[in-house]
């Protein structure tokens, strides 16, 4: 069995791991909602070896790329907390290649099809309130929890990324009127098995460990009070901390995420309220990876996006 192989297998397995305990908790879960989304956008990024806005390997400036994303979630709640499950699906056009640098491509993009990803996402909260059976509300937050969990995910183009980071720190359930608002800040350990280090004229992976750093996390969705509308704004945005140098004894740079949108409930006007959900989304992505924007094209990435969620 190939690298790739393996790490889609790795990643195949833990999601489902994932999905049967989420199953096991929904049993007997508070809450639930799982659903099924569906992302598109024409302007994403790729940092890509080879293609520096002022790095030692300048070429032309990388495209913008599209990508199709489908993805299914699952968020429950139960008697110590919560669980939330996400894996991403992504189909990218030909200005992100499916081509392998490995494979004698020396300019990183060779245009043999679109790339795709698989991206897994697990995070568990286990409530202080809900264990010690206290009331820790106040006027700014409801309850006090631990977040831990992971992110996979295995790419079969560009420089190949088979990310893995962990993830564990305190959260904070923030008081809204409705739906809901969480931050956290957490410790943040990531291995990555890619093709930066291995840029140039004999290209080869190179597999990596970054230094320890912090994570800011948000996430939330709000139902918004507009007469005669439904809909909600939803989203979560996380700024990572520098991980120290890079494969090449480069430094990194912080890194900040942020996917937000506002969806509408189109079901209703069919008699299935909260059922199917429509909007516009925005994401924003400033040093991508801890790659140096400064240094590297497709570092930073502002996308408009459609969504569409169907929930069951």
């Amino acid at each position: 069995m190939n690298r790739r192989a393996k790490s889609l297998w790795v990643i195949v397995t833990a999601g489902l791991i994932s999905a049967v305990a989420g199953i096991g908790a929904a049993q007997a879960a508070d809450w639930s909602d799982t659903f099924i989304g569906f992302r598109y956008g024409q302007t994403y990024k790729e940092p890509e070896p080879g293609r520096g806005a002022g790095g030692p390997f300048v070429q032309a400036a990388q495209g913008n790329i599209a990508k199709e994303i489908i993805s299914l979630t699952h968020a429950s709640g139960y008697a110590y907390g919560s669980n939330f499950f996400n894996v991403d699906m992504l189909k990218s056009n030909t200005h992100d290649s499916a081509n392998d640098l490995s494979s004698g491509c020396d300019t990183g993009n060779c245009g043999q099809g679109g790339a795709t990803e698989v991206y897994v996402v697990y995070r568990h909260t286990l409530s202080m309130g809900k264990i010690f059976k206290v009331n820790l509300g106040n006027p700014v937050f409801n309850d006090v929890g631990i977040t831990g969990g992971f992110d996979f995910n295995a790419k079969s183009g560009g420089i190949d990324p088979t990310v893995q980071k962990w993830l564990i720190g305190p959260s904070l359930a923030m008081k809204v009127p409705a739906g809901f608002w969480n931050v956290g800040i957490m410790l943040y350990h990531e291995h990555n098995h890619n093709q930066f280090g291995g840029f140039g004229a004999s290209p080869s992976a190179t597999s990596f460990t970054f230094k320890d750093t912090y994570q800011l996390t948000t996430s939330w969705l709000i139902p918004l009070p507009i007469p005669a509308v439904s809909v909600a704004f939803k989203g979560f945005s996380s700024f990572t901390g520098t991980k120290g140098h890079d494969y090449n004894n480069n430094p990194t740079r912080p890194e900040w995420l942020t996917e937000a949108a506002l969806m509408f409930d189109v079901g209703r006007y069919a008699g299935k309220k909260d059922t199917f959900f429509i909007g516009p989304g925005y994401q924003y992505w400033n040093n991508k990876f801890g790659t140096d924007h400064t240094q590297w094209s497709g570092s930073n990435a502002s996308v408009w996006q459609i969504e569409a969620e169907a929930h069951f």
